[in-house]
């Protein structure tokens, strides 16, 4: 329950701000998420190994957060986000 009204905008924009939009797939599993910070704290938490061979990749996606070891890995990923 919301006290505010303002309370429960922000929690609507920050929460569910992609309920009409294609979900947000885990890379490591099959889950899904509503927005990004799901997709985060599920993969910090359920993945950290996976995670921890990211750091030699500087090239991070802001879209997905999937990283690269080179500026032209990451361009050219980042054309399957334009393709939609």
């Amino acid at each position: 329950m919301f006290n505010r009204k303002v309370s429960l905008k922000k929690h609507l924009a920050n929460v569910h701000r992609n309920r009409n939009t294609e979900r947000l797939e885990c890379k490591y599993c099959t889950k899904t998420f509503a927005n990004k910070d799901g997709l985060n704290n599920h993969t910090m938490l359920k993945h950290p190994t996976e995670l921890s061979e990211r750091t030699f990749k500087h090239y991070i996606c802001q879209d997905c957060g999937e990283a690269f070891k080179s500026p032209s890995q990451l361009k050219y990923h980042m054309t399957k986000h334009s393709d939609t």
